[in-house]
């Protein structure tokens, strides 16, 4: 298994932490795993990007080469970054901010409206979770039980009081994915990954 996902969105809306969180949870599972940050000095409302690779061997370079899906926060990463995945590539966007309903035929596309369900369930700043939860619900490149212990272990003691919602927003994509899949429209992705 070879895996590179890139996580792309403006600063601030969480693209590092749910790269840092999947490669986390990666590594619990004893995959070989590298996470390439990318941000502008700006920071929050500023570009920021990490690639994240998985892998059954070692890896040789940390560097997007060939990109197998992509998580998308905000128009301006889905024009940039979309002519770099490969043909096939799961591209998962954030509704809530991303309207791209056409154009992009040959990946297979999901529209998550990640702001959306984390404010429905009270989590208005857990939408990169919502994403990664429905990333995971579609691909299964590491499993939940991995990706909560991942969580836990980054927040750490000091924010253990953030470890209940992020849970719950990891559960909401991955509900939501999977209610997704399992309408008429089910396509099978186990080949993207």
């Amino acid at each position: 298994m070879y895996h590179q996902v890139l996580i792309a969105g403006f600063g601030g809306q969480g693209v590092l932490l749910c790269g840092q969180i999947l490669a986390l949870a990666a590594m619990i599972e004893g995959k070989h795993v590298t996470w390439m940050p990318s941000y502008g000095p700006e920071q929050r409302g500023g570009t920021a990007s990490c690639v994240v690779t998985l892998s059954d061997r070692p890896i040789g370079s940390p560097l997007a080469e060939k990109l197998s899906a992509a998580l998308i926060f905000n128009r301006p990463s889905l024009l940039k970054y979309e002519p770099q995945l490969s043909d096939g590539s799961l591209l998962i966007l954030n509704s809530s901010i991303v309207q791209a309903h056409s154009g992009y035929d040959r990946h297979h596309v999901y529209h998550v409206p990640a702001d959306t369900i984390a404010r429905k369930a009270g989590l208005r700043r857990a939408s990169n979770i919502v994403m990664l939860g429905a990333y995971l619900a579609a691909t299964g490149v590491v499993s939940f039980e991995a990706a909560r212990d991942a969580i836990a272990h980054h927040l750490g003691p000091a924010k253990a009081h953030l470890v209940a919602a992020d849970l719950k927003a990891l559960a909401a994509g991955q509900s939501f994915m999977r209610a997704f899949q399992a309408g008429p429209s089910e396509r099978s992705l186990k080949h993207a990954v």
